[in-house]
């Protein structure tokens, strides 16, 4: 038996990589083995990695790649993303999710969830706690719509190096700002799971989407002729002076 060693540098984040070994004599006697090893940022030390990919006001540096920095003139005060920062009452909009198994081993019946709520701490509780209260499923604020599962979609198995994306569309049901949370559990779909807060590493989570009050347009009219011909031919002009207030939170176009 004999030892042989390779110092070996990681160049880049690129995730799994395979190293092999083959070994001969030179003629017909041959034999080779491999290694998986998992090249990742210093730090990074837990094996599940969930990204919020797609939300109002994602820019397209945090945001999936290909989004064009230039649809932002620089005037609307809405940030370079094809989705408004802000979203107003009676109006849906997306939340996109990639859950990715880095190196988790095999993980079953894993379920994507989301919940929202108000003062996220990651720190308390098995899977964090919102400690301003948890919205999610009241409706108060914003609510599942569209047919998408409310209690998380079922990925199934994910083994190390897959990734599987989740999605919901949400209705604003009232102004107030929600922090956006996705996780994950195992051996869950059918039953309740296990929660994998604790092995995760969270990026653009929590989210928070801005829900504003929609605009709310009132007229009072100051002045106007009182003195009209009733009996002259045809059409007769007046002067009516009015006073329109927006005393609502969105812009009205």
């Amino acid at each position: 038996m004999a030892d042989f060693w390779w110092r070996v540098c990681c160049t880049n984040d690129s995730g799994l990589a395979t190293i092999t070994v083959d070994v001969t004599d030179g003629g017909e006697c041959s034999a080779s083995g491999e290694v998986v090893v998992n090249q990742r940022p210093p730090g990074e030390e837990k094996c599940l990695k969930i990204t919020i990919i797609e939300a109002p006001g994602l820019t397209h540096d945090t945001g999936e790649a290909g989004w064009d920095a230039d649809v932002w003139d620089g005037q609307t005060g809405y940030p370079p993303s094809p989705f408004e920062q802000t979203v107003v009452p009676c109006t849906n909009f997306g939340i996109k999710a990639i859950i990715e198994n880095v190196d988790c081993g095999t993980l079953s019946n894993v379920n994507g969830l989301i919940r929202w709520g108000e003062g996220w701490d990651p720190d308390i509780g098995e899977r964090g706690t919102f400690v301003g209260g948890e919205d999610t499923y009241v409706g108060a604020l914003a609510e599942i719509v569209g047919g998408d599962k409310a209690d998380g979609w079922c990925l199934g198995t994910l083994i190390e190096g897959e990734s599987a994306i989740v999605a919901w569309t949400l209705h604003c049901e009232a102004p107030g700002d929600i922090e956006i949370v996705v996780q994950a559990e195992d051996d869950a779909c059918t039953n309740p799971g296990n929660t994998l807060h604790g092995n995760t590493n969270y990026v653009n989570i929590p989210w928070t989407v801005h829900q504003q009050g929609a605009g709310e347009l009132n007229v009072v009219i100051d002045d106007m002729d009182t003195e009209i011909c009733t009996t002259c031919p045809g059409l007769q002009d007046f002067t009516v002076t009015a006073t329109v207030t927006n005393s609502g939170d969105a812009i009205v176009t």
